[in-house]
């Protein structure tokens, strides 16, 4: 079951790109067979000054997911299986130009950055 952490984020998901919530309802699905909570956090929103390096957020191609009450390696077989799933739709990474459809962040909370690619 997706759960949202805030309206804006319950408000702003009917705008993402099609592909990434039909990625978003496997990922939810196979969260409900670990038991875990999936929570989206954060859908269509404006860069982070000094945090966001590219403009997924905004162009509705990206989501942010919480690990709250995650097992580290519930994390680890996420990361591993949801690559597996989508890495060919994953967005492009500028640092090292690998398809990655899951990213996980420790940064000012633990969480998965979703996301796809332009022109899907």
């Amino acid at each position: 079951m997706i759960e949202f952490k805030n309206d804006k984020a319950r408000d702003t998901y009917p705008q993402l790109k099609d592909e990434l919530k039909d990625a978003i309802y496997w990922c939810s699905k196979w969260c409900d067979s670990r038991k875990v909570p999936f929570v989206i956090t954060r859908c269509i929103d404006e860069m982070i000054p000094g945090v966001s390096t590219s403009r997924t957020h905004e162009e509705g191609r990206a989501v942010d997911v919480s690990v709250k009450g995650w097992a580290a390696d519930d994390i680890d077989d996420f990361v591993h299986d949801s690559n597996k799933q989508f890495g060919s739709i994953g967005a492009i990474s500028a640092t090292d130009g690998v398809s990655r459809f899951c990213v996980f962040h420790v940064g000012t909370a633990a969480h998965f950055h979703l996301q796809v690619r332009k022109g899907l």
